[in-house]
């Protein structure tokens, strides 16, 4: 009675073995890891699980209880060769982006009540050492020379544990709590710059769109405070992120420029016509900038491969033809 944690442990014992030896989870599995997550998720909301509410006297040492699960160096039963923070690393292999919904959810709460505010510092921190320094015990980050910049650098580019879209997906959320104007956290910007490396490494053809697509939603969640935007446009061009580079054309209206982005995306450069004539079309851009979109646009036209759209385009918002002809 009243024993929240054995059963974290129960379900934990159940989705940690195949996880750790790189298996794919039967659907059972699946569902257990599924559950872990909702119970984790109640016990921090003050939830009883499935059903009914904690006992109201018992709310605040029930999440201090869990987070101190959590955070746990090894488990109970733990080997030599067990990783530092099982439970956490768990979870993250599991489904990172679930794992970091519920977190978030549970940080909203967390204005009043100074030891979950550490808690939250505490568990951020993991998050960070996990994805960044892999494969890593205890012994081993103890005994290392390098220095944490080092090893965070070293290990993250190289680090095949996660995907860009679970190391971006962390850089998503850790960006978002960042951003909330009551933010107590602190993240080290220049591991927000590493992340960034990564996923802009024109090296590492794998993956484009998706790292692009990571990148692109860190930056609109608030992310892009946390960078120096011409460093990010320079290595967004070095990589062929289009997309990155619209983004960022688009903060400082630059809308001329954004047509060099359609243009020299392959996935995106017949929806060139779309949108210099949404643009044209509809409010709320100044006369220079409509003017300055009108002109890019007929630079490109006499070597357009589109000719006739470009000519359809021309019919609507350049009047005299000799304009377009020459």
């Amino acid at each position: 009675m009243n024993d929240y944690i054995t059963p974290m442990e129960k379900l934990f014992a159940v989705i940690g073995p195949p996880l750790r030896e790189g298996r794919g989870l039967t659907d059972e599995e699946v569902v257990m890891g599924n559950k872990l997550l909702v119970y984790i998720s109640c016990c921090l909301a003050g939830r009883a699980y499935p059903l009914g509410d904690i006992p109201e006297d018992l709310v605040v040492q029930v999440k201090h209880q869990v987070f101190e699960f959590l955070i746990r160096l090894h488990s109970a039963d733990s080997s030599e060769e067990e990783e530092v923070f099982p439970y956490i690393r768990t979870l993250l292999h599991f489904d990172t982006r679930e794992f970091l919904n519920v977190l978030a959810m549970t940080f909203e709460d967390f204005k009043n009540d100074k030891q979950a505010l550490e808690y939250q510092q505490r568990i951020v921190d993991i998050l960070l050492q996990i994805h960044h320094l892999g494969h890593l015990h205890d012994k081993t980050v103890a005994e290392s020379s390098l220095s944490w910049t080092e090893m965070t650098h070293e290990v993250m580019v190289d680090n095949p544990d996660f995907t860009p879209s679970q190391v971006g997906g962390l850089f998503t959320f850790l960006a978002r709590q960042l951003a909330k104007p009551d933010n107590t956290l602190f993240v080290n910007r220049k591991l927000f710059d590493q992340v960034l490396e990564f996923l802009c490494c024109p090296d590492d053809d794998s993956r484009h769109t998706e790292r692009q697509q990571v990148l692109l939603e860190l930056l609109q969640v608030g992310g892009v405070v946390q960078f120096n935007e011409g460093r990010l446009l320079a290595l967004a061009e070095k990589a062929k992120f289009y997309q990155i580079c619209e983004f960022l054309y688009e903060k400082k209206h630059l809308y001329d420029r954004i047509i060099e982005c359609y243009l020299r995306d392959p996935l995106r450069k017949v929806e060139i016509f779309s949108y210099i004539h949404n643009l044209l079309s509809m409010p709320g851009y100044s006369p220079e900038e409509k003017q300055a979109v009108k002109d890019k646009a007929l630079q490109h036209m006499q070597v357009s491969t589109y000719t006739e759209t470009y000519t359809q385009l021309s019919l609507n918002f350049y009047p005299d033809p000799s304009v377009v002809v020459g």
